[in-house]
């Protein structure tokens, strides 16, 4: 009994450490939360082409990012650490 516990705690625990990828939803409020409509450039676009370039992504246009790449990167959490 005492195994099985132990196993299931231990299963639980890895579960939350699993990461969940955003939305479809959540990434298109991102977006749009901004007011973008088909591309961001500038200081708007500068901490998701960032977080684009850490994660070794590339965007059609330096500095500016399209509403594609954008949902593209959003849904694999390239974003999660954009405030």
């Amino acid at each position: 009994m005492t195994k099985l516990f132990l196993a299931s705690t231990i299963a639980l625990t890895s579960l939350g450490s699993v990461a969940i990828a955003a939305s479809k939803e959540d990434c298109t409020s991102m977006w749009t939360k901004g007011g973008m409509t088909g591309s961001m450039t500038g200081e708007a676009a500068k901490p998701y082409v960032d977080a684009m370039t850490a994660a070794k992504m590339k965007t059609a246009t330096p500095g500016a990012i399209t509403d594609k790449e954008f949902m593209d990167a959003c849904m694999t959490d390239t974003f999660k650490s954009v405030k």
